[in-house]
């Protein structure tokens, strides 16, 4: 996924900063692999004068193809699957640390 960033408020460290994402990408799965377009909305806390808490909320879209898939299996054998074209949101909540000297 390549991403762009841009954080709002006074460009200076260890304060609180909304921050908005944007990315373009591709999802790379087994039998279905399509483009993923990102966005996101974060928020940077700091805690303490060298740490910061980063909570992310985050949506990923992917447009899956309508695709037929053959997988084969040693124990049941080949079996067709068929997968109709759909619209795939993966919203999610990421919560992470940031240190910075």
């Amino acid at each position: 996924m390549a991403g762009w960033e841009n954080a709002y408020g006074a460009p200076q460290r260890y304060h609180r900063q909304a921050l908005f994402r944007f990315g373009l990408g591709m999802m790379f799965r087994p039998v279905l692999s399509p483009a993923v377009v990102a966005g996101g909305l974060g928020l940077r806390y700091p805690l303490a004068h060298h740490w910061a808490l980063l909570a992310n909320l985050e949506d990923d879209v992917a447009l899956l193809p309508t695709d037929d898939a053959f997988i084969c299996d040693p124990f049941r054998g080949s079996a067709r699957y068929h997968f109709d074209g759909q619209l795939e949101h993966n919203v999610g909540l990421i919560l992470s640390g940031e240190w910075s000297p």
